[in-house]
């Protein structure tokens, strides 16, 4: 798995800003078809694996981690309920929408998968 991580397939981690007013519910859709999509091919495609390590966060307020980093070989059923539980989020918060200043939180956002990145990383070596 070190070798994955020093590779040239480096972790993938997706943050969705939803704060925007312009994040409407066929625009969730869309991006949760394409993150399954995506991530049925990266779980199931035979030979060494292009997308080694995969998270999700939802940017509001606050970063919340959806998915922690995750191998995607393999593992689509637990990719598959992450993009479900987004989807169930979409659905229940886009009627209360409002929007906020996300600047920091994507700061904040960037700053939580990298220091999860280390972590992972440091479980690895030890």
């Amino acid at each position: 798995m070190t070798h994955l991580l020093s590779g040239h397939q480096p972790a993938r981690v997706v943050l969705l800003e939803i704060s925007s007013s312009k994040f409407t519910s066929q625009l969730a859709s869309m991006v949760c078809n394409a993150l399954e999509n995506i991530l049925c091919i990266g779980a199931n495609m035979a030979g060494p694996s292009r997308i080694p390590l995969f998270g999700m966060y939802l940017l509001s307020s606050y970063p919340e981690v959806i998915l922690p980093l995750t191998c995607t070989k393999g593992n689509f059923v637990r990719l598959h309920a992450a993009i479900d539980d987004i989807r169930n989020f979409f659905a229940e918060s886009l009627e209360n929408h409002h929007s906020t200043d996300v600047k920091p939180c994507i700061a904040e956002g960037v700053s939580e998968a990298c220091a999860q990145f280390r972590r992972y990383t440091n479980n690895l070596s030890q």
